[in-house]
């Protein structure tokens, strides 16, 4: 039987604003809260189609699982 899995999961974080009016401080705190290894950010309006720190946090997702297939990788969004 194999033995039961400890090791954490790597969690990526993202966080985004649509103004520069807008706060991100709430969202990058409840990221922090959740443990994200690393937190991609960014404040861009929704009416933009192409958004870059998104495809940032996939990559690194994929980036994990190619090296570590075993390890779980949670891509966490606090708000949209």
């Amino acid at each position: 039987m194999p033995a039961p899995r400890t090791e954490r999961p790597v969690r990526i974080g993202y966080a985004r604003t649509s103004t520069a009016r807008q706060e991100l401080a709430s969202q990058l705190e409840a990221l922090h809260r959740a443990q994200c290894h690393k937190v991609f950010q960014e404040q861009i309006s929704t009416r933009v189609k192409i958004r870059p720190e998104p495809e940032k946090a996939l990559s690194l997702a994929h980036q994990f699982k190619e090296a570590a297939p075993e390890t779980s990788v949670i891509l966490t969004v606090h708000e949209l």
